[in-house]
């Protein structure tokens, strides 16, 4: 391991030390080196020990639950997510209580508002 992987390794250890992480994904564009001028999605997961002000970048080709099961396979405390399907697995995990996203679940509601017919929403 080259000091730049020892480093990532020691900061990986102090932001997963945190006892309250926030975790989400997003979408990049990767270039493939196979085909010139090509890109695919990838995805970075962030893990955020906002009590430090510290977060985790990984790197995953793809946005299921290995990346995060991965990362935090020895994480105890509280996991602050948004509901996607990947963080599922936490929830039976003894250590960490699951704590999730009020905005998402607020969009849900917003969402089934959207729903009701016109003549209900009157009432």
């Amino acid at each position: 391991m080259n000091e730049l992987g020892a480093l990532y390794q020691a900061h990986k250890k102090v932001v997963l030390s945190s006892g309250y992480l926030q975790a989400d994904e997003t979408h990049i564009k990767v270039m493939d080196k196979g085909k010139k001028g090509c890109t695919h999605h990838g995805y970075y997961w962030l893990y955020h020990d906002s009590l430090r002000k510290l977060v985790l970048f990984d790197y995953r080709p793809g946005r299921d639950r290995a990346g995060p099961e991965d990362i935090l396979k020895d994480f105890q405390g509280y996991l602050h997510v948004d509901g996607y399907v990947a963080h599922e697995s936490f929830e039976k995990r003894q250590g960490i209580q699951v704590i999730n996203c009020m905005d998402h679940a607020r969009h849900k509601f917003i969402d089934a508002a959207e729903m009701i017919p016109g003549e209900l929403k009157k009432h």
